[in-house]
């Protein structure tokens, strides 16, 4: 089982990677999506989950950036989550 500290990492480290909001590319420093990758390892970590939903990365986005998000996206960085956490 990871850490609570290794999976914030993990996940910021994949948010930045697929950057929703486009905030990489606009030159925003590293660890901008930082509180989105702490309230998604929190909600892993709170309700035990093994597996991050998609619909866990949509509402948080949602909730952190007031913006609608693609589920496909969602499930596209949920899959790349779930995978590096099964290392």
């Amino acid at each position: 089982m990871k850490t609570e500290d290794e999976i914030i990492l993990i996940v910021n480290r994949i948010i930045e990677k697929n950057d929703p909001m486009g905030l990489m590319t606009l030159g925003c420093p590293k660890n901008e999506y930082m509180p989105e990758a702490k309230l998604i390892a929190k909600i892993l970590i709170k309700k035990n989950l093994t597996m991050c939903e998609p619909k866990i990365i949509h509402d948080v986005l949602l909730k952190m950036f007031d913006q609608e998000f693609d589920l496909e996206e969602c499930k596209h960085i949920s899959d790349e989550i779930n995978k590096a956490l099964s290392c």
